[in-house]
C-alpha cells in the first residue's frame, strides 16, 4: 500500500464497554483482533486508568508504544488528538479506535478508498441509521437521507453522524480543532453526534461502508456480519 496509517488506540479497565448482545467479547478479543487486521506499524496506545494485568495483555500481544494515563473518556480522546498535533505531519492518516470494536480484513485498504473521496472515514455502519423512533432523530421510514457511491472495493453512504472511532488526516483535525473541541472536551464524555452535525455543517464529507467493516460492540451493531464467529477466532 505504501502508506502507513498512525493508529491510536484507546483502552480503559474503568466500566463494560460491551453489552449484553456482546457478552463473548473481551478487551484482549478486541486488542487481539486490531492488531490482527491492522498490525502494530504506527500505533499507539493509551492505556487509560489501566490494571497491570491490561497493560501486560497489551505488551503480550504486540503493543510496544503505551502512553499510561489516568485522563477519563474525553481526556484521553483530547490527548489522542494532542498526539496528532504535536507528533505527526500534517499528511498524516491517523485512525482513532475505542477498545470495543471488532473489525473485518484489510480495514486500512477502506480507509484509503474512503478518504479518496471524503475527509473523515468511519468503518461501523451503526444500525441506528436503520431504525424507526430509535436513538437517531433522523431516520424515516427505515433509514436516512444520504448518497450512495461506489469505489473499487465497496459501495459507501453519507451518514449523519459517526463515533469517535474513525480515521482523518492530521490537518484536516487541525482545521476542524476548533469544532472536535467544543463538543467532545468540556464534559467527561464524548459527543460525537453533535460534533458530526457540526462538521457536516461546516462543508466537511463523512463516509461509512455498505455493509459496515467494522461495528462497536453494543446495541446497534454493523448489520449483515456475524460478529462472534469474528471474535471467536481470537479466543
Amino acid at each position: 500500500m505504501g502508506v502507513i496509517i498512525k493508529k491510536i488506540y484507546r483502552i480503559s479497565d474503568k466500566g463494560n464497554p460491551f453489552t449484553a448482545n456482546f457478552s463473548f467479547m473481551t478487551l484482549e478479543i478486541a486488542f487481539k483482533n486490531f492488531v490482527d487486521v491492522f498490525d502494530t506499524k504506527g500505533l499507539i496506545v493509551i492505556a487509560d486508568n489501566c490494571k497491570d494485568s491490561t497493560i501486560n495483555m497489551l505488551k503480550d500481544n504486540g503493543g510496544e508504544d503505551i502512553r499510561i494515563t489516568s485522563l477519563g473518556n474525553s481526556g484521553s480522546m483530547k490527548y489522542a488528538y494532542e498526539i496528532c498535533f504535536t507528533e505527526f505531519n500534517n499528511e498524516d492518516i491517523v485512525y482513532f479506535s475505542e477498545d470495543d470494536y471488532l473489525f473485518l480484513p484489510e480495514p486500512e485498504k477502506y480507509i484509503m478508498e474512503g478518504l479518496e473521496i471524503a475527509d473523515y472515514c468511519s468503518l461501523y455502519d451503526h444500525l441506528d441509521k436503520y431504525i424507526n423512533h430509535g436513538q437517531n432523530p433522523f431516520i424515516r421510514n427505515g433509514g436516512e437521507v444520504t448518497k450512495v457511491v461506489l469505489t473499487k472495493s465497496t459501495h459507501w453512504k453519507f451518514p449523519n453522524s459517526i463515533c469517535p472511532t474513525f480515521a482523518t488526516k492530521v490537518k484536516t483535525l487541525k482545521e476542524d480543532k476548533e469544532i472536535h473541541y467544543k463538543y467532545n472536551f468540556i464534559g467527561k464524555i464524548t459527543d460525537s453526534f453533535k460534533t458530526t452535525l457540526a462538521l457536516i455543517e461546516s462543508g466537511r464529507k463523512i463516509i461509512t461502508p455498505i455493509p459496515g467493516r467494522a461495528t462497536a460492540a453494543d446495541l446497534y451493531p454493523s448489520p449483515l456480519i456475524q460478529w462472534k464467529e469474528v471474535a471467536d477466532k481470537y479466543k
